[in-house]
């Protein structure tokens, strides 16, 4: 794995980079939503964007997968520019997942089925249907998020956790070389939660790029890195194993936690520990 360094946002590329933002700035209504962010995304890496609200977390991930303009800096994916990609390549590099917001208002007669089908889209022509391949990517989806006994209900008839699996199986089913997701395990029990997680450690090692705004402190400790953001700029990244970026967690949340060390199934982990 590629070593994660720490500092206040320059993050030097490598040929494994993915996805690389120099300089942003968004500006919203007249108000500054990010100011001058870099960050650089790598292949077999899982990055966990985290902050207090209104940090610019979500706007962050919305930028860097070309679904809210920026007004400065420069955003590239692979060796392009961002704005050379054609939108159904975009959608096959990229896969997004938004928070949960709406999906039964917008979506509620589809049946979970379809809807995890959306995600093969990018890969078919304008009047092409889904093959085996794509049948096969739809059912592993299913199988992976634990939605497959309700693939003939409709979506509002489902949980709020049971939805939230649904998009993430949408989300998986385009096999993107990259994924970002937006509080994906928010309305998510824990053993739901850990299994998402356990995924995502092993779409990492297969060479994809996960990137992940989360509240939930101690399932951000497990990713490779941290992006921490407040007031709109990225104030420190790093690994978990990084006092400095312990350190800056515990500045940006006002010390609202500890993070202690804990030994969990043998192994050593970072977890945060409300005061």
């Amino acid at each position: 794995m590629v070593a994660a360094e720490a500092g206040r946002g320059r993050v030097m590329s490598s040929l494994s980079t993915v996805l690389n933002a120099q300089g942003l700035w968004c500006v919203r209504a007249g108000h500054t939503v990010l100011q001058d962010v870099d960050v650089s995304l790598r292949t077999q890496e899982w990055v966990a964007v985290v902050g207090p609200n209104g940090a610019g977390k979500s706007t962050l991930l919305k930028v860097l997968g070309g679904l809210q303009t920026f007004t400065r800096g420069s955003l590239t994916w692979g060796e392009r520019p961002a704005n050379t990609w054609q939108l159904q390549e975009r959608a096959r590099w990229l896969a997004w997942m938004s928070q949960h917001n709406g999906l039964h208002a917008e979506w509620g007669e589809l049946t979970v089925h379809e809807t995890v089908r959306l995600g093969r889209l990018s890969h078919l022509g304008l009047l092409e249907t889904l093959r085996p391949c794509d049948e096969q990517a739809v059912a592993w989806a299913m199988t992976q998020t634990q939605v497959e006994h309700l693939k003939d209900r409709r979506l509002h008839e489902l949980s709020a956790g049971e939805a939230q699996r649904v998009l993430l199986a949408r989300t998986l089913a385009v096999r993107a070389r990259v994924l970002l997701l937006d509080e994906p395990i928010s309305h998510l029990d824990p053993p739901h939660q850990r299994a998402q997680v356990h995924l995502w450690q092993q779409e990492v090692k297969e060479g994809r790029t996960v990137v992940t705004v989360l509240h939930d402190l101690s399932t951000a400790l497990r990713a490779d890195r941290l992006v921490v953001m407040q007031s709109g700029r990225v104030v420190m990244q790093g690994s978990p194993h990084d006092a400095h970026l312990r350190d800056a967690l515990h500045d940006v949340f006002d010390g609202a936690f500890a993070i202690q060390a804990a030994e969990v199934d043998g192994q050593s982990r970072w977890i945060a520990l409300g005061r």
